[in-house]
């Protein structure tokens, strides 16, 4: 007997053993997904080894594999096993998040009535038959609506087990293969030559006789029975197939994308001296067939994206496959278009906008080898490519390669390294403000360092100028704009120009307020204050998803004069059409590439419009290469400076940086204005300058005397639950849990908390947190894996690396 290991798609952290049938004992294997029973029902869950050794205990048996070939490469088995350690997740959850939701399938049991029973029933029995009766065969769910009562499935059973009622088990997937007809000339008719075949079957000139011509000249493909009819008429390929001239085979058609990317030309550059340098060092390392992570440290406007390119080429041509990923799906459309120019139409974009069909689609071509570059978000770094060669992660300092929810929480920066590691293929990582982690790594070795310190010939580095938004304020101007905001905007209008304007934060105002009474409208499942969203007057929380309609009043004092407080990207892009009536302003944010158009479509529209003006979120502040702006107006970059994280002025100086770098990318300098209300903050101060490395110089510092990463590690402990009083006894559980066991194993950590979360109420849930700061991050995990283990179903517990 042969046995399978299977994890499931569940919060479980542990494995199930079932027995193998002997029709696919010879095909399972590590990696497979099998539909097996558990309890009263059945799932779909991943096979991660099988074994020979004869069981003690009972076993229950696969029913079936889901696909005729591996779900899972060993590679993304092996990094999905690194995922569950170092993320404290589920092995099952973590191979379920490496497929598309597209590819999940369901089970579903189907009932048929084989006899009706001669012996007695009892009322339940009754009901099932009955049911059962009328239809040639009933679902279970569809058995449990109708006869709706309790211990069906103990009497149903009984009904089975006497040979009454027949089960069968079958997968239910979401989407299957797109299968089309396509017409293809008989394999008898090759061996014969065509002028005896048309002297016996088609004399006569007609459609018929050009469309067997026509397939006879090209007898090892098929073509779409539409197109087929189309050229030459239905009567045309019905009279090829009944004189048996043609047949009519399935074929599996990839559904690709029709848009979504921008259309570039191929273009040959010079290269820079540093330009050269770096790619023949990355050269070394893709002949060598070893692993190695590179930093690609270059300023905006270096050639970044070149040397990607031209490092892809070198290692499509070893046979070998490309990972690119990119931080924001807004990111792709330029990308693609430039892929698309380069390397032709086997790109494979993978992102969670795309239609779930194509993204099935995709899964497969790649699963079968037929697609060899994929460029995605961050879920694309679990893409199975096989023989990878090369992993590129754009942008690699965005905090958007860090999954939050749901499980595993996982940085796929970090998971493309490990990935690199397990493929030996060459990794890198580009940026213009690397993250502090990454720099530091370069600078002790553990990356190689490459520097693109200039802008290629044509581009030049901005102007960058702060403006003080406390003198406007006290100059009286209380708009969006500065005063020399406004007249640059007016003049690279008039000059047909564009601009790009950045405010992260999305809506048209922060929160509402009744200037007589106070009083704020929160989120009743956040606790936190309601965007207003001028569009349809709505109150929005940008955590949950809860709308309302805005009140004309106040409902706790009835006061009618209630008070916008704060700006977003709506209220700046209706500032923009009163200060120019004619301006075109094209908005680009979550709200607006979720309901209306995709970026591709907005980016499209901004570049063929002169003088346009651009107004987003921190989507567009990076890795756009757009020649045509020639001025970038940061609203407030402040939004981030005080947020409650150690991180807060590295993430404003390289939102500041990557935005600024946006101006300036043909022969004129461009320039960008900064506004406000801090301007000696030393972020601002480095991003005026656009120097990155004296930046860093002052950030490890204070983090070394901090004890802050990379020095140290820091783990966060979520707990939240509807229970305040059961959430804080349990965080403190949890911490003097892991304090005693630490203690006890001569681990060295450093325990801060707990404390209420800074957003103590989210979607409904109290949440309170402690951080551990460890060097030791494996053995942290291992405490805290034995301490969470027995704590309150009614509180969930969330480890955060």
């Amino acid at each position: 007997m042969k046995y399978a290991d299977v994890v499931l798609p569940v919060p479980v952290d542990k494995s199930f053993t079932y027995s193998i049938p002997g029709q696919i004992r010879g095909i399972v294997r590590r990696g497979y997904r099998v539909l097996v029973p558990l309890g009263k029902g059945y799932r779909i869950g991943y096979v991660i080894g099988t074994a020979n050794e004869k069981l003690d205990i009972p076993t229950r048996s696969i029913v079936d594999i889901v696909e005729p070939f591996p779900a899972f490469t060993e590679e993304i088995m092996s990094l999905s096993e690194w995922v569950a350690k170092y993320y404290l997740a589920p092995l099952g959850l973590v191979l379920k998040s490496a497929l598309p939701a597209s590819v999940h399938i369901e089970s579903e049991i189907t009932l048929h009535l084989i006899s009706i029973p001669e012996r007695k029933l009892n009322s339940i029995e009754k009901k099932i038959v009955n049911s059962l009766s009328n239809r040639t065969k009933l679902s279970l769910s569809e058995l449990r609506k109708l006869v709706n009562k309790p211990n069906l499935n103990f009497n149903l059973q009984a009904l089975i087990d006497n040979g009454y009622i027949e089960k069968t088990i079958r997968k239910k997937e979401k989407i299957k293969p797109h299968i089309e007809k396509h017409i293809t000339v008989s394999p008898d008719v090759k061996k014969t030559p065509i002028e005896e075949i048309i002297h016996t079957h088609l004399k006569r000139k007609s459609k018929r006789r050009e469309l067997f011509e026509f397939l006879y000249a090209h007898p090892d493909r098929n073509f779409p029975l539409t197109r087929i009819s189309a050229e030459y008429g239905d009567s045309a390929y019905r009279g090829l197939l009944s004189k048996n001239l043609a047949r009519v085979v399935p074929v599996e058609v990839q559904r690709m994308p029709t848009d979504g990317w921008l259309e570039e030309e191929k273009q040959d550059f010079t290269l820079t001296s540093h330009q050269k340098k770096a790619l023949e060092r990355i050269t070394e390392s893709i002949d060598s067939e070893r692993s190695e992570t590179f930093l690609l440290f270059g300023i905006t406007g270096s050639g970044k994206t070149e040397i990607y390119l031209r490092t892809m080429e070198k290692v499509l041509a070893k046979g070998r496959s490309v990972l690119i990923l990119v931080p924001e799906i807004s990111l792709t459309p330029q990308l693609w278009g430039r892929l698309r120019a380069r390397f032709g139409e086997n790109v494979a974009v993978w992102h969670s906008q795309m239609p779930d069909s194509q993204r099935y689609d995709i899964w497969r071509s790649i699963r079968k080898g037929k697609t060899r570059i994929v460029l995605g978000a961050r879920s694309a770094v679990f893409a199975p490519l096989d023989n990878l060669g090369l992993i590129i992660v754009d942008e690699e300092h965005e905090p958007s390669y860090k999954q939050e929810e749901p499980r595993p929480y996982y940085n796929a920066r970090d998971i493309a390294i490990v990935r690199g590691k397990l493929a030996k293929a060459t990794v890198i990582l580009g940026s213009a403000t690397p993250s502090v982690e990454s720099f530091y790594n370069a600078q002790i070795g553990k990356y190689t360092l490459l520097r693109l310190p200039e802008r290629v010939p044509g581009s030049k580095l901005p102007n960058v100028t702060i403006v003080d938004m406390k003198v406007e304020r006290e100059n009286k101007n209380f708009d969006s704009f500065s005063a020399s905001l406004k007249e640059k905007i007016i003049q690279n209008w008039k000059a047909g120009k564009n601009t790009i304007l950045l405010l992260n934060r999305r809506g048209y105002a922060s929160y509402i307020q009744c200037p007589n009474c106070g009083w704020t409208d929160k989120c009743p499942n956040c606790n936190i204050p309601l965007t207003y969203h001028i569009k349809n007057y709505e109150l929005v929380c940008h955590w949950c998803g809860y709308k309302k309609r805005a009140p004309e009043r106040c409902p706790e004092c009835g006061y009618e004069n209630i008070r916008l407080k704060g700006r977003g990207t709506e209220r700046v892009e209706r500032d923009l059409q009163s200060l120019l009536e004619d301006i075109p302003a094209i908005r680009l944010d979550h709200d607006t590439s979720r309901e209306q158009n995709s970026p591709a479509e907005f980016l499209k529209q901004f570049i063929e419009t002169p003088g346009a003006v651009l107004v987003g979120t921190q989507m567009v502040s990076k890795g756009l290469d757009i020649p045509e702006v020639a001025l970038v107006g940061v609203i407030s970059a402040d939004t981030g400076l005080n947020f409650p994280d150690f991180r807060a002025s590295e993430r404003t100086f390289q939102l500041l940086t990557q935005v600024a770098g946006r101006a300036g990318r043909t022969g004129d300098k461009g320039e960008v204005i900064i506004q406000t209300y801090y301007p000696e903050a030393s972020p601002i101060q480095f991003a005026l300058k656009q120097d990155y490395e004296r930046f860093y110089e002052r950030e490890i510092k204070e983090r070394e005397e901090l004890s802050y990463p990379p020095f140290i590690r820091i783990i966060r402990v979520v707990a939240s639950g509807k229970e305040t009083p059961l959430v804080r006894n349990t965080i403190w559980e949890i911490r003097k849990k892991v304090g005693r066991l630490a203690r006890e194993s001569s681990l060295r950590i450093n325990i801060l908390g707990p404390a209420p979360a800074h957003i103590e109420k989210l979607r409904g849930r109290f949440r309170w947190n402690f951080l551990i700061k460890t060097r030791s991050v494996f053995r942290t995990l291992e405490l805290l894996k034995l301490t969470v283990k027995n704590i309150p179903r009614r509180v969930k517990v969330k480890v955060d690396v």
